[in-house]
């Protein structure tokens, strides 16, 4: 790992330890956390904007039996269009 020092406003610094002692971590492992997350919904491949774009298909194209029947290739059809917008 490479050690790296940022600035919180107080706000920001307060809530992280609060997080941190929530789940018992470092406030370290959170904000490591955080930047995995920004650094992954700009790659375009944060699953949870994935699994939505899927479930929009899926609503758009005959509800919760289309799910039961298709949920691969309408998860397929998520990530085709994730990597034509790259």
């Amino acid at each position: 790992m490479v050690r790296t020092q940022i600035q919180l406003t107080s706000e920001q610094h307060r809530r992280v330890r609060e997080l941190a002692v929530a789940r018992g971590v470092s406030m370290a492992t959170i904000v490591r956390e955080g930047v995995q997350h920004v650094i992954a919904r700009r790659a375009g491949t944060d699953r949870w904007e994935l699994f939505m774009s899927a479930v929009g298909a899926c609503r758009a194209r005959g509800g919760a039996r289309a799910v039961a029947r298709r949920h691969d290739a309408y998860l397929s059809e998520a990530y085709a269009g994730r990597r034509r917008l790259r």
